[in-house]
């Protein structure tokens, strides 16, 4: 007959004894998997062109839409501009007139991004715009970016 309990352990000491163990082998199989796998920190999530692409619309948006910064327009909006919403013409000149106008027309409205998805030349920012009123309006824009700029504009 073999004894298993190979160092005269009581019930209680040899159950700690299984847990010590279970413990040990599921501590070095941790590690071991986080050595084999390369760090979360190491790892790049986004592409480079999806990050600049991200940069020039939430720029657009926080410098001159919410900071109301105009002069720095043309720092984040091309020289040819695709505009897709019916109440808005195309072209740089038609667009800062827009939003200069939304700015005139409710000097205290509090613009929030929501939240951000992107893929290469394409961002789309959920925003809420918050009038003087309390009224809050969400948008979704879809913005396309060229040669560092923005180049094109789908509206909900």
């Amino acid at each position: 007959m073999i004894n298993h309990n190979r160092f005269n352990l009581t019930t209680t000491d040899g159950y700690f004894t299984m847990i010590l163990k279970r413990t040990l082998v599921t501590a070095t199989l941790s590690l071991g998997l986080l050595l084999a796998v390369p760090s979360f920190a190491q790892i790049k999530m986004i592409d480079e062109q999806t990050e600049q692409s991200v940069e020039i619309a939430q720029g657009f948006y926080f410098d001159v839409i919410k900071y109301r910064n105009l002069n720095n327009f043309s720092r984040y909006v091309g020289e040819t501009y695709l505009q897709h919403a019916p109440a808005y013409g195309d072209g740089p000149a038609q667009l800062i007139s827009a939003v200069a106008l939304e700015l005139t027309n409710d000097p205290g409205v509090k613009v929030e991004i929501l939240r951000t998805i992107a893929e290469g030349p394409y961002v789309a920012l959920h925003s809420a715009w918050t009038a003087t009123s309390g009224d809050v309006y969400v948008y979704i824009d879809i913005w396309s970016t060229d040669k560092g700029t923005l180049v094109e504009h789908l509206y909900n």
